[in-house]
């Protein structure tokens, strides 16, 4: 073979690699399985949009195809964990397009949401807001009380609230005033007696002892059973005739990498580095189980989100007195089973209050107690709502 004949395939071989580069992510895309939600990320990726029907929807189009296309594009998850992965081998930090902070001891918290920007006291609620949130709990609960039902508000706190020490140290030392400060500064004032603040309990539990997981926003079984415990007494306060147990018992620590326990590492998955984290954590003692599934098809409850990650169901233990419908998140997660042990029915909604669902339930049966439920970075949230 030539020379110019030998450089000419090098040039075509070349070519053709050159093209399928830049093809391989789309051809990934067109064949692969579309999946609507990214577990890494913990959010509902972008729909393909509708075509246009007219000119003046182009826009909207466009501008929609590009978002589908940014969150389709093949070996996205791929690519995004090899950056991250390069930004912490050479530089120790995690990408700042990541929604998670790596801090000290390797602490992971989460960053979206202005949760940063809150811990600074950056972001401040005025006193009408203030108002109007204290304003719309007590109609809550006096709505509940004039149907015989006892309201309890629960709010577990950001994990940056508990362990600020292990945030970065160009974050750590300026702590400002949160949101969620300024409302319990506002309801030791006006009273709130149905607020159960675990923030509390949980710092004075710490002791140097993890009560969130590292590479997780939740808390661990140890974390939850102090707020579960704080959950009883708050119940055992409205109820002094009833009797509550909290006879449980945790086992050893149990230590694995974010491969073998994803469900434990959301935010070693969403920065990509559940290769690199582990997680440590623990599992109730055996116990005999009172709590059973119960049909919650029979409520006919409206509007509850049918994602599988999010799952709404109730549970029965007959030899209990009390009826609960618990609206909550996933900080119940761990709760859930030790709670519904208390209860001859306890009714769990994935979703935020609402009073309708509240009197579906009342059709069926009475409702002792409405617990509701909400993580501390969704309720300064609300505040500003």
């Amino acid at each position: 073979m030539s020379a110019t004949a030998l450089q000419s395939y090098f040039h075509k071989t070349l070519t053709v690699l050159f093209l399928l580069i830049i093809l391989l992510p789309a051809i990934k895309m067109l064949f692969s399985p579309e999946s609507d939600w990214s577990r890494a990320e913990k959010r509902k990726l972008a729909e393909s949009p509708p075509p246009p029907r007219s000119l003046h929807q182009l826009p909207t189009f466009f501008s929609g195809l590009d978002a589908y296309l940014g969150d389709h594009f093949g070996y996205r998850e791929a690519l995004i964990h090899r950056y991250h992965r390069e930004m912490k081998k050479h530089f120790g930090k995690i990408g700042k397009e990541s929604k998670v902070l790596l801090g000290k001891n390797g602490w992971y918290f989460y960053s979206a949401e202005e949760q940063m920007e809150d811990y600074l006291g950056l972001i401040k609620a005025s006193e009408k807001q203030l108002k109007t949130w204290v304003a719309e709990r007590q109609r809550r609960a006096l709505w509940c009380r004039q149907r015989g039902i006892a309201y309890i508000l629960v709010i577990p706190p950001n994990k940056h609230s508990i362990y600020p020490e292990f945030l970065p140290e160009n974050i750590a030392p300026f702590k400002g005033t949160s949101r969620f400060e300024q409302l319990i500064e506002f309801t030791e004032k006006v009273g709130l007696p149905f607020l159960v603040d675990l923030s509390r309990p949980l710092r004075a539990a710490k002791n140097g002892r993890e009560l969130f997981y590292k590479t997780d926003t939740h808390w661990n079984l140890r974390g939850a059973f102090i707020g579960f415990t704080a959950i009883l007494e708050a119940l055992q306060k409205r109820f002094p005739d009833t009797a509550f147990t909290a006879d449980f018992t945790l086992g050893p620590d149990i230590t694995e990498s974010c491969v073998e326990s994803q469900g434990l590492c959301d935010l070693a998955l969403m920065a990509m580095q559940s290769e690199e984290a582990s997680i440590t954590y623990q599992l109730l003692a055996p116990y005999e189980a009172c709590s059973q599934p119960y049909n919650l098809e029979s409520y006919g409850f409206s509007n509850l989100d049918e994602r599988q990650d999010k799952p709404s169901f109730a549970r029965r233990c007959e030899s209990r007195q009390l009826t609960a419908l618990i609206f909550r998140d996933s900080f119940f997660d761990s709760i859930e089973p030790i709670l519904s042990e208390n209860f001859r029915r306890a009714i769990y909604l994935w979703k935020t209050y609402n009073e309708e669902n509240i009197e579906q339930a009342l059709k069926i049966q009475h409702i002792d107690v409405v617990i509701d439920e909400i993580v501390e970075r969704s309720l300064v949230k609300d505040i500003h709502e």
